[in-house]
């Protein structure tokens, strides 16, 4: 979490993901709507989410994952989503203070 600069220079969580570069970037056109991978932001960051999703991912949270996959996502955006979820999960715990209740 060192990477972030400290929790209070987020407002909220949306851009504490986007400063991540979890969250897609929007491309669209008209009436296209196509997203994209994000490339601002920490990329430590990003690194630091992707590796700790990788670990959930041969653990913890494999159920989480398949039903991504059930739904129709491929296996980089379920990926993604698995990111996005530790990263608020961390989120959650800078701002209050908390322990992990895993």
């Amino acid at each position: 979490m060192a990477h972030s600069g400290g929790i209070e220079r987020f407002a909220n969580l949306d851009s504490f993901i986007q400063y991540a570069g979890i969250a897609p970037r929007e491309k669209s056109s008209g009436k296209l709507k196509r997203h994209s991978k994000s490339k601002t932001g920490s990329r430590k960051l990003n690194h630091a989410f992707y590796m700790a999703a990788m670990v959930q991912l041969r653990w913890k949270a494999k159920e989480y994952f398949e039903k991504k996959i059930k739904e129709g996502k491929t296996k980089k955006h379920a990926l993604k989503c698995l990111m996005k979820r530790t990263a608020c999960i961390a989120y959650g715990m800078l701002k209050s203070g908390e322990e992990y209740r895993g």
